[in-house]
């Protein structure tokens, strides 16, 4: 009796790891997410913002880079950051202020290729959105 306690520990870890992993392996099991974020919450006329939109995707994928246009703000500028993630894309846009207030900005649609699971030489073409950033 005292041997098969003994062993059940061991046996419960092993169980308890292999859960995990099964776990962690279907954390990303969305081909693409989509996430927005800006460097400020208030804004007075002139000031600049920075509008952050982070893509990430399955590897096989291809991004379209997204174009922002909100009303109440002059566009100035936009990059793409770099990612050490394969798989994740980082679009920044550098915005002005023409009114002031809380910022509200509406969803911005993200386009993006992935391959036809019953023809891989297909493309098939889909969409995303940005959660509203408020």
């Amino acid at each position: 009796m005292y041997r098969l306690f003994k062993f059940c520990p061991d046996l419960i870890y092993g169980f308890i790891l292999i859960l995990l992993s099964l776990v962690a392996e279907n954390a990303h099991a969305d081909p693409i997410s989509v996430s927005a974020k800006t460097d400020k919450s208030q804004m007075t006329i002139g000031d600049v913002l920075i509008y952050t939109i982070t893509v990430q995707h399955d590897p096989d994928m291809e991004i379209i880079p997204p174009t922002v246009n909100f009303k109440g703000f002059d566009f100035i500028e936009s990059g793409i950051g770099k990612s050490a993630l394969k798989g994740q894309e980082e679009y920044w846009f550098r915005l002005r202020a023409d009114e002031t207030g809380s910022i509200a900005l509406d969803p911005v649609t993200i386009h993006f290729k992935s391959p036809d699971l019953n023809n891989p030489s297909n493309k098939i073409t889909g969409q995303a959105l940005t959660p509203k950033v408020l």
